[in-house]
């Protein structure tokens, strides 16, 4: 049978051995040097990498002949909780200061006070207690008043005032709450007894009370003397202030009275001529 001239001779196109191990040894060469290639460059970028970013952080960044300048690298913030929507109220115990939206140090303008936390006594008991008085023994300027909400009674002054008035009847600003009188334009004018004054009222009783102790014995508490120190100067007199009872005292002659004469004492009076 004859040979078909399109099959390539049997044998043709294959290589010897010796040519196909030494095609396999040259692949093998170029791998190993495309893997050293890439070490190469690792080692090199890990080099510069150590280099210019020491231990502890940052980027050294060269800075001409005077040395090298270390940028720190950015930190995260710590994470911080979300604020409420609406703070918390702040307390109000007794002797917070109120200014127009709330607390305030009461070095600072105010015109409110918080006497007492239980609003379902809110009188006067609780307001002369708080300024440090009796009631009834230590008449208040009718402009000063009290009033509950929130769970308070609160105070409110005829001005404002920057120190706590808490205990305010035992100290000498305390004259500004006490209840006097000016009559020198013949019309009775409230005034606080740091003011001069005519009149200062000692006493005032709740409508309905029993009977009590005559004005020069009134007077004699409120001013703690008898009244052999202060009656050449000094009158007592009963009176009515919107339907109680009450005591005043004025200066005999043509004096006023400076000041208040609440624990006056046998020290000097008050006066001044008019």
């Amino acid at each position: 049978m004859s040979e078909d001239p399109l099959e390539p001779a049997r044998g043709a196109g294959l290589l010897p051995p010796v040519q196909v191990q030494e095609r396999w040894s040259d692949q093998k060469k170029i791998r190993w040097n495309v893997i050293a290639s890439i070490c190469a460059v690792l080692t090199v970028v890990w080099g510069v990498f150590i280099y210019f970013v020491p231990p502890g952080g940052g980027v050294t960044t060269t800075a001409g002949s005077s040395g090298s300048t270390t940028v720190p690298s950015p930190t995260l913030a710590a994470a911080t909780p979300p604020l409420p929507e609406t703070e918390p109220p702040t307390p109000q115990g007794i002797g917070t200061c109120l200014g127009v939206s709330g607390p305030v140090a009461c070095d600072l303008e105010h015109r409110r006070e918080v006497i007492s936390t239980t609003p379902a006594t809110c009188g006067p008991s609780e307001l002369a207690s708080y300024l440090g008085g009796t009631a009834g023994g230590d008449p208040l300027r009718s402009s000063i008043s009290v009033s509950a909400s929130d769970g308070r009674c609160v105070v409110t002054f005829p001005a404002s005032v920057q120190q706590s008035m808490r205990g305010a009847l035992q100290r000498a600003e305390g004259a500004f709450l006490r209840l006097c009188y000016d009559n020198r334009s013949g019309t009775p004018l409230e005034v606080g007894c740091h003011d001069p004054h005519t009149h200062e009222v000692v006493r005032v009783d709740d409508p309905g009370a029993g009977s009590a102790p005559g004005c020069d014995a009134a007077a004699a508490t409120f001013i703690d003397a008898t009244h052999d120190s202060w009656g050449m100067d000094l009158m007592a007199a009963p009176t009515t202030i919107d339907g109680r009872r009450a005591c005043l005292v004025r200066p005999r002659g043509d004096r006023v009275l400076t000041s208040t004469l609440r624990r006056v004492g046998t020290h000097t009076l008050p006066l001044a001529s008019l």
